[in-house]
C-alpha cells in the first residue's frame, strides 16, 4: 500500500453504535504501516475506540472508511450488520461512500485473531485487494 492512499477512518460498528480508532490504537497499523493518512491524529486511544455518530463521519469526510463489524466477529444475535448501520443519509454524503471506498474487513481476523503470520498476511491482502494493488 502506498503513502498516497488518502485519508481514512477506522470505524467499528457494535450494537448499532459507531466508534473510531486512530494511530496508536490496536488498529493503528492501518495508518502507520499501510499508508492511510489519519483524518484525526488525536483520536481517544481508549480500548474501545472513541464513540462517534453519523454526523461525525460526515464532518470528518475521509477518502476511505475501513470498517470492522464487531457483532459479526463475536456472533452477536440480532446485531445490526455494519453495512446496514452505515447505509444512512448522512454517511451516503461522504467522499468514501460516494466513491465506493468503504472496506468491510474480515471480522474474525481483525477483531478476534489479530495476529499470526497467516492472519496478518490475509489482513494485508484484504486491504490490497480493496485498493486494487494485489
Amino acid at each position: 500500500v502506498t503513502a498516497d492512499t488518502g485519508t481514512a477512518l477506522v470505524v467499528m460498528v457494535n450494537g448499532g453504535n459507531l466508534s473510531i480508532y486512530g494511530p496508536g490504537s490496536r488498529f493503528g497499523w492501518i495508518h502507520t504501516d499501510l499508508g492511510f493518512t489519519p483524518v484525526y491524529e488525536d483520536v481517544d486511544l481508549a480500548t474501545h475506540g472513541a464513540e462517534i455518530t453519523a454526523e461525525f463521519l460526515l464532518e470528518a469526510n475521509p477518502d476511505w472508511f475501513i470498517v470492522i463489524d464487531r457483532d459479526t466477529a463475536v456472533g452477536t444475535a440480532g446485531g445490526e450488520a455494519a453495512a446496514s448501520v452505515l447505509d444512512n443519509e448522512l454517511v451516503q454524503q461522504t467522499t468514501a461512500w460516494q466513491n465506493d471506498q468503504v472496506i468491510y474487513l474480515s471480522p474474525s481476523n481483525w477483531y478476534i485473531v489479530m495476529g499470526g503470520l497467516g492472519a496478518i498476511q490475509e489482513m494485508v491482502d484484504e486491504i490490497a485487494v480493496a485498493l486494487g494493488v494485489e
